[in-house]
Parts: structure tokens; C-alpha cells; sequence
């Protein structure tokens, strides 16, 4: 008898043992930990994620291996959560996934579909052959990308990688719009379009315009405009922003406000239209425009940064 309990007891003692050690030699275990700077969870900043590894191959370069994980908001916030890597940051979401020994590159992208023009070739696709496009219609999230590599070996460890905005925040602010004003169209110039895993801007173009309908119910009223748009960085040093303002009377009046934007910055400009009730063609436009280095807790500098004319 003490030789059968001694016998199920090994049963139950191995059975108990880590799962790492029914894998492949040639495999092992790594768990990913990501997280992005904000006061609030992951899931709020990140509604879905893909997660793409490229191994390096015999000529040292990384080319593709497996896509990890391709996670909708619900997917996000079942994973496990980790530590938070300071009190800027999220907490930590953490992801287990088994891969071959060797060096790796992982890129994560966040609110956005990477595309390849085609099927992702396993041993011939590169980091620069995966590509975001800024949308026709628009950015209505901010798009992420997180970048980390990583050596495969023979102990199981954890890999920290922080996911942050790759495109910038404008939020345009006009006030005095008069009543002989009907809509305001804004669109911005000279913005890439393109962006690849590795970070790298490319394909110069323009933002869809977004019309702001003025809405004057009394007699010598004037309204406040208001743009809010996430967007893709300045191609070369500037953008333009261009205002067209429509007349009820068909007359319209451009005004072009140069500014730069950088990948995750938020800049916010103000705006006055000073003008006399039935003077549309001979309005001043002025405005003042503020960076700010932080998405979260903004708090304005005390000098603007004036546009130059």
C-alpha cells in the first residue's frame, strides 16, 4: 500500500509542475508587459492592439514571424494586469506567448490596422513593409505604436514595452464669428499620411476638411467655432492650416495659419475675428498658439507662441 501512494503521490507531483517544461527545447515562454502613459486604464487609451514579431535571420536582418495577438477592447481588458512602471503611466497589461529561441522585434499597434499591400510572408515581410494610413474619413482614435526586441533564451522573463501616440492633437478655438457668416471649413496641408512600424513618416498630402456650420439665431450674435481632430505629424517643418470663411451671400474669405505638428504633441490655438456688423471682406483674424508636451493635466504656458505672417 505504501508503494501505491508513493506512486500517485509522484503522479500529483509532476502534474503540478511548471507547463514550461512540456515545451519543445527549441521554445520558450516570454511574457509581454505593456503599458502607456495616461491617468487612466490601458482599455481607455487602447481599444484594440496587434501584436507582430519578426525574428532576425541568419543575414541579421528581422523579418516576419508570427502576429502574436490581435485584441479587441473587451480582449484588453480580460488580460492580466501588471505593475505600473511609474505614476505617469497605466497599469501594466501582460501577454504570455511561446516562441522559438532567437532575437526578436516586437511592434505593437494600437487603434489602427497595419496593412502590407498583401498577405504578411513569413521569412521575406520586413518591419518597413508594414505601413498605418491616415483614413479618408480621418483619425477618430489616436493611433499607438510600441517597439522592443528581445533575446529568446533559456529563462523565462518579462519584456516592457511602452505603447505611445504617433500622430499629434490640434484643437482650434475661434471666437467673434459674426452673423454674415454661414460655415467654416478647416483643413490642414502638408501632414504625412502614411507611417510604418518602425516609426518612419511617409506619403505628403492633406486632412479632409471639416466644416463648422454657424448656427445664428439672433440678430449681431457671434459664435464660438470649435475643431477638435487627432492628426498625422507635419511632413518637412510646417503645415498649413487653411480657413475658408463663407458668407451667407456666397462671398469667402481664406485665411492661413502655418503650424507645425509633431508626433504626440497636443497643440491648441486661439483665434478672434474682429469685424463690424455687414464689413465680411475686411475682417482681422488674429490667433496665438500653444504646445503642450503632455496629453494629460495640461496646463498652458504663460507665453504664446505667436504664428509668424
Amino acid at each position: 500500500m505504501r508503494y501505491i501512494l508513493f506512486f500517485l503521490t509522484g503522479i500529483l507531483l509532476a502534474a503540478c509542475s511548471d507547463d514550461t517544461s512540456s515545451l519543445p527545447a527549441n521554445r520558450k515562454m516570454i511574457r509581454l508587459s505593456m503599458s502607456t502613459r495616461g491617468i487612466y486604464d490601458f482599455a481607455t487609451y487602447i481599444r484594440d492592439l496587434q501584436i507582430f514579431a519578426f525574428k532576425q535571420d541568419t543575414k541579421g536582418e528581422y523579418v516576419f514571424y508570427d502576429k502574436l495577438a490581435d485584441l479587441n477592447e473587451q480582449e484588453i481588458r480580460e488580460l492580466e494586469e501588471g505593475k505600473s512602471p511609474g505614476t505617469t503611466y497605466t497599469e501594466s497589461k501582460l501577454l504570455d506567448t511561446e516562441l522559438e529561441i532567437g532575437k526578436y522585434r516586437f511592434y505593437f499597434v494600437g487603434n489602427a490596422r497595419a496593412e502590407s499591400g498583401g498577405i504578411l510572408q513569413e521569412g521575406i515581410t520586413r518591419p518597413s513593409d508594414v505601413w498605418l494610413n491616415y483614413p479618408e474619413t480621418g483619425l477618430s482614435l489616436p493611433y499607438f505604436l510600441g517597439q522592443t526586441e528581445t533575446a529568446v533564451g533559456e529563462v523565462i522573463e518579462t519584456v516592457a514595452v511602452e505603447l505611445h501616440h504617433v500622430v499629434s492633437r490640434l484643437f482650434i478655438k475661434i471666437d467673434g464669428v459674426p452673423l454674415e457668416i454661414d460655415t467654416i471649413r478647416m483643413s490642414v496641408k502638408n501632414i504625412d499620411r502614411r507611417i510604418t512600424l518602425e516609426g518612419e513618416y511617409s506619403e505628403p498630402g492633406d486632412a479632409p476638411a471639416e466644416v463648422f456650420i454657424v448656427k445664428n439665431e439672433k440678430p449681431h450674435q457671434q459664435v464660438t467655432a470649435l475643431f477638435d481632430l487627432y492628426i498625422f505629424p507635419s511632413a518637412g517643418e510646417t503645415s498649413e492650416i487653411e480657413l475658408v470663411f463663407h458668407a451667407r451671400n456666397g462671398e469667402e474669405r481664406t485665411k492661413l495659419v502655418p503650424v507645425e505638428l509633431l508626433p504626440d504633441r497636443y497643440v491648441n490655438l486661439f483665434a478672434t475675428v474682429n469685424s463690424s456688423y455687414g464689413a465680411l471682406l475686411s475682417f482681422e483674424f488674429t490667433c496665438v498658439y500653444f504646445f503642450a508636451f503632455d496629453w494629460q493635466n495640461i496646463v498652458w504656458p504663460d507665453f504664446p507662441l505667436i504664428p509668424q505672417k
